[in-house]
């Protein structure tokens, strides 16, 4: 009887924690790697679920610019992943696959960035540390 109640609390925890497992989207692989991922996931899942929020939730394109404001703004650049230097500058972006891990960017802490995409006519906005962490919160229900 005593055994039985070990594996029937085993059994729950484990049914637990697998229904509590996060997907991880593939743009986090892409950039991280599988094996580091599935490290995290199982010792910080919580990590997991901030970057997966993050990738679509930091920033905003602008189409309808001010020209003179515009052409005052740095261009947004690649990540160059394996030398961990920025990269050529970044011609135009596809949201439907974008990935802002591999864009060189700066972030600040109570102002958002601008940079500007190439001669596409769009600007990117990256949101500030606080506005994330405000928006992230919000995300959560705090």
């Amino acid at each position: 009887m005593k055994n039985l109640s070990i594996i029937s609390i085993l059994l729950f925890f484990s049914i637990l924690s697998f229904s509590q497992s996060i997907e991880i989207d593939h743009r986090l692989e892409q950039f991280y790697g599988e094996e580091y991922l599935q490290e995290l996931s199982g010792t910080k899942p919580e990590d997991i679920k901030y970057l997966n929020w993050y990738l679509d939730n930091s920033y905003s394109v602008n189409e309808n610019i001010n020209i003179e404001k515009y052409e005052l703004l740095p261009y947004l650049k690649h990540f160059d992943l394996s030398a961990k230097t920025e990269g050529e500058i970044v011609e135009d972006i596809d949201l439907n696959n974008f990935n802002i891990l591999f864009y060189s960017i700066e972030r600040y802490y109570d102002k958002p960035a601008a940079y500007r995409i190439g001669n596409s006519g769009k600007i990117i906005y990256f949101d500030s540390v606080k506005d994330i962490t405000a928006k992230y919160n919000k995300f959560l229900g705090y």
